[in-house]
């Protein structure tokens, strides 16, 4: 099993440029629990195409950004 993400240096460098451009959902995103930025983070990164996987980066900001919290 994959460890859980504690800390935006185990966040893919994509996601990670993609938080860092957006305050709020970077500080959202610090506020999730370990397990819940893994869950982004693998979906992220199970993306076989650089297009879907920007695609997923994009989605994952808004969505964290919908977040309830």
């Amino acid at each position: 099993m994959v460890s859980p993400v504690n800390d935006l240096s185990d966040v893919p460098v994509d996601l990670r440029v993609a938080l860092d451009d957006n305050k709020k959902a970077h500080e959202a995103f610090e506020g999730f629990e370990p397990d819940h930025r893994d869950e982004i983070v693998r979906w992220v990164v199970g993306a076989t195409e650089p297009d879907h996987r920007a695609q997923r980066v994009q989605l994952a900001v808004k969505l964290i950004l919908e977040a309830p919290g």
